[in-house]
Order: structure tokens, then sequence, then C-alpha cells
């Protein structure tokens, strides 16, 4: 290879210099950082807020640094978690009092070459912390039972990080459990779920039918639920609700009489009167057509009773056992106990007009099936004791005779072979009667 000469080297030394002096004659990048738009913190709330900063040189080192324009409405505090080119840090804003007020954020770089640095402002603006309930209408106790309840937090926000959800609620992306606590009325419960991180859905639940007039519901914001560090008084609003389901005695279970009878079976899927009778009668003919007293099926006659507010009680639990005594008294059976067995009780209710939206309640032990005028109008497969009502349902009532079958499974455990059955119509008494069609 041959060698360069000397005025060769030195030309080749000459670019190099100059390229250096380029280099380092180059002006130092500013640092960028993320954009954070203006935020509302309640009185009393310390809301952190993660703050990205980037600089093109990743040889540079950056500080950040924040000050608040008036400190008396919102002080701020900067935690610095690294200092690198890609520089994380956690920006804690507090809100003092009612007003407004902007916060700077700086970041300059440590590089030594013109310290560039990066301005950032946003507004913060400081209120009273609140809570806004909002329901589609007014709050009754023959509406509290699926009622959907809007509630929407001023000032806070709701902690929405999936580590906060458990298992059993993963199925619900959005669902945010204990966020808000209803309390004021017994029987009554919710479900959160989160339209956003200041708005939350309350599915209502009521399993109890009977409260005193003028009771209130009380929404309360759960603080371990918020996005913030809160030290202020509890966020609770409250919400009436108009007590038209009258004392508890006013809308008695109907005791009947109803026409009994019992198939062997204790799902409530099966048709368990088609199966005995090898299809000769089904629960849908029964259900959209009824049976008059004295009709037999298999070996048994369609029987009237009464069905009585029987419960007995162990060491820790009470539970209903009417349905097994009524079928014993009137002679449907001999045993005391009848497990992986359906009962059905048919009753007419006579209506003088048409009537919309009419509640009714049931109870039952175990799973339960109600059809009226041949329309399955609610089923509950579920295995449980019953002392009274546990589940409510809106019907409409035709003018005329309307069929009400129902059926009640005892499926039956070592724990649990009572067998019971509550129903209610949450009607005047004025405005309804019921009675059991006579054998001709």
């Amino acid at each position: 290879m041959k060698k360069m000469n000397y005025s060769q080297i030195t030309s080749v030394l000459i670019v190099i210099a100059v390229f250096m002096l380029i280099g380092c004659s180059r002006e130092n990048e500013q640092p960028s950082i993320k954009p954070i738009p203006d935020q509302t913190v309640a009185i009393d709330a310390s809301r952190t807020i993660e703050i990205l900063i980037a600089d093109k040189d990743r040889n540079n080192m950056l500080t950040v640094t924040a000050r608040s324009e008036n400190p008396n409405i919102a002080s701020v505090s900067i935690n610095q978690i690294a200092n690198t080119a890609f520089a994380i840090a956690d920006l804690k804003i507090r809100g003092r009092k009612e007003g407004e007020t902007f916060v700077t954020i700086v970041a300059t770089d440590d590089s030594g070459q013109n310290n560039a640095s990066v301005e950032h402002v946003f507004e913060v603006t400081v209120v009273e912390p609140e809570i806004l309930v909002t329901v589609p209408e007014p709050l009754k106790a023959s509406n509290l039972e699926f009622s959907v309840v809007t509630v929407t937090l001023i000032g806070l926000s709701i902690n929405l990080n999936s580590e906060n959800i458990p298992d059993e609620h993963v199925q619900y992306e959005t669902t945010v459990p204990d966020t808000v606590e209803v309390s004021g009325i017994e029987g009554v419960t919710a479900i959160s779920h989160s339209i956003n991180d200041t708005t939350i859905q309350l599915d209502l639940y009521y399993d109890y039918s009977g409260f005193p007039t003028g009771t209130d519901l009380t929404f309360t914001v759960n603080p371990d639920a918020l996005a913030e560090e809160y030290t202020g008084t509890p966020l609770t609003v409250k919400v009436p609700v108009i007590a038209d389901l009258r004392e508890e005695a006013y809308y008695r279970h109907i005791q009947g009489p109803w026409l009994w009878m019992i198939a062997p079976g204790g799902s409530i899927d099966n048709d368990n009167l088609a199966t005995a009778s090898d299809g000769v009668i089904t629960e849908h003919d029964i259900a959209q057509y009824g049976v008059t007293e004295g009709e037999y099926f298999d070996n048994l006659k369609w029987t009237s009773g009464r069905l009585l507010n029987t419960t007995v009680c162990g060491w820790f639990l009470c539970s209903s056992d009417n349905v097994i005594n009524v079928v014993r008294e009137i002679g449907l059976t001999n045993y005391t106990q009848l497990t992986q067995y359906s009962a059905y009780a048919l009753i007419y209710i006579f209506s003088s007009t048409d009537q919309k939206d009419v509640l009714m309640g049931v109870g039952s032990d175990d799973s339960i099936k109600v059809w009226l005028n041949g329309v399955n109008i609610y089923t509950n497969d579920v295995r449980r004791r019953t002392t009274g009502i546990q589940n409510r349902f809106h019907v409409d009532l035709k003018q005329g005779d309307n069929v009400l079958l129902v059926k009640v499974c005892n499926q039956g455990s070592d724990a649990n072979d009572d067998w019971g059955m509550f129903y209610k119509i949450y009607l005047d008494p004025a405005d309804y009667t019921t009675y059991v069609p006579m054998h001709k």
C-alpha cells in the first residue's frame, strides 16, 4: 500500500479539525415536556401527575422544577424519579383554597453547553369538593330495584388502576368496587361502573320491601377509591326516596288458597309435568289455560291450600318450609321433606281494568319460575333459603282474569332441605282479587 506523504497527512488532519469545531459549536437543543392539560383540583386534595421530559442528546442530564403563581391557592412540589435524557418526575398539586393559579414546570439540562431549558405552563382551578347524584326519575320504593344512578365528582377523580379491581370483577373492565357506598335503606346495594375518571354509574339492587316513610338513600364516596390524597370532610349526598309502598303489612303475601300440584324433578328448566305425564300435559298448557280444582294429574288431584308464613330456625339461620307444609296438609304427599321435586301453585288474578307495570315480588327455596297468562315473566335458578320477598319485577295485568302459575323447585342438600315460597302483588287490595276456579 502506498504511503501518504506529509502534505496529504496535513490535509486529513485539517478536515478532521474542521468537523470537530463544527460539532462543538452546534447549539445545545432544548428538552421537550409532554403537555399537561389544565387541572381542576378540590380543596384538601393532593393530585399527583406524572411529567415526561425528553432531550435529543442522550448524554445530557435533566433537572426538573415547578412553581405555582399563587401557592395560597395551590401549592406544588416535584419528586424527580429519573435524572437522565428521558426524565420522569411526579408533580404533586395540593388544593388549598378556592381560586385559579398557573403552574410552571421548567426542565433544564445539565450538559454545561448553554444549559438549555424549556418551560410548560398550565392552569389549576381549585374548587370545593362535591359529588352530584343524578337519577333518571324520582326514586320510589317501587323502582329502586335495577335503578341506574350517576355519581359525578367535582374536583376529584377515581383511581381506575386495574390492579385495584378484584379477580371476580375481571370480566367488567370498568367495574370499580366499593367506590360509592349506599346506605340509609335496608336491603339496597349497588355495583359501581366507571364511565370516566370523574363519573360513576351505580346499578341499584333492592331485596327488601318495607321501610319507613321519608327514608333517604345516602351516597358516600370511599376516599380509598380516589386518585387523590383527600383529607377533607366525607363526601356524601342524600337522595329522597318516595315510600310509595306503604307499610309491609298492607301488602301481605298471597296466602291463597292456591291450587297445588307436585312432580318429581328439581330442575327449574325441565318441564317436570311433561316428563311425569309422558307429554300429556305441559307447564305451558297449565300456565296458559289454567286448571280447575279436582282435575287429575298422575294419581294426584289439583288441590287448593293456603300458603302460610311458616318458618324453621337452626343455630344460625332461619328458612321457610311453607311449601312442604301445604302439600302435605292437602294430601299430595305423606313425606316430611321432598328433595329434587317441583311444586306448582296456580291462582287467578282478576283486574277490573288493564294495569301497566304492576310490581310483583317473590321469595323462594330453592329456584323459582313464574308465568302470567302463558308467558314466562320471571326465572331465578338459584339455591337459597327464604323467609320473605327476595326479588321483584314488573308485569302488565289485562282486564279480567289473569292466570298466574308459579313453579318452585326443592333441590335439597344436607344443609338445606326446606321448601318455601312467598308471593306479593304491590297493588291496593281494592285494585285486584285472587281466586281459584272450582271444578264444575
